[in-house]
This record gives structure tokens, C-alpha cells and sequence, in this order.
């Protein structure tokens, strides 16, 4: 199937520093709220992950504490019997 040909969307950020979120935290960044986990890299460009490694956007850290959203992915629906 086309599905097997297909690389995960966070093999496309693989190059960026990346950040794994808790499922809260990625439900705050998918409405568009910061958060601020334990450790987040200082950078203006950072792959944010789900706890299953998922892609789920992109964001940035100007401070080194709060995570900022740019850009989320609409949530998966892989697996959940939409083709």
C-alpha cells in the first residue's frame, strides 16, 4: 500500500532539535497554548513530538522554559478506520 511507501512526518524534522510532550502538554499545544516542560531546548525552531513520537508541530523556546506553538499538525487519524 501507498502507506508502507510513506516516511512519518517527524522523519522531515529530523534535523531540528526535538522535544517529547506529555499527552496534556500536547492537548495545551494543539488549542495553541504554551507549555513548559521540564526541559526544553533554547532554540527558534523545535519538532514537537506526542509521547509516541509523533510529530505534532513545530514550535520555539525564546526563553528556555516556555514551549510556543507555531505549527500543529492535525492530529493522526492512521489506524482509527479512516482511509
Amino acid at each position: 500500500t501507498l502507506d508502507a511507501l510513506l516516511l512519518p512526518p517527524a522523519a522531515a524534522v529530523a534535523h531540528l532539535p526535538q522535544i517529547m510532550v506529555s499527552a496534556v502538554e500536547a492537548a495545551r499545544l494543539r488549542h495553541g497554548n504554551p507549555v513548559q516542560p521540564v526541559q526544553v531546548p533554547r532554540a527558534p525552531v523545535i519538532a514537537i513530538l506526542d509521547p509516541q513520537g509523533e510529530l505534532i508541530g513545530i514550535g520555539r523556546s525564546e526563553d528556555g522554559a516556555s514551549l510556543l506553538p507555531d505549527r500543529i499538525l492535525r492530529p493522526s487519524t492512521h489506524g482509527a478506520g479512516h482511509d
